[in-house]
């Protein structure tokens, strides 16, 4: 039972890390694409 929750956390952080990797790229992309459309 210890190990099985040990690796359900240690997914779920791995998840959670992912869904904030990806909010911060999208949110750097919108950054890329209004700098972007300034420029032109």
């Amino acid at each position: 039972m210890k190990l099985t929750n040990k690796k359900i956390n240690k997914t779920s952080k791995t998840n959670l890390c992912l869904k904030c990797y990806r909010n911060i790229f999208l949110k750097n992309i919108l950054i890329l694409k209004l700098n972007y459309c300034e420029l032109i």
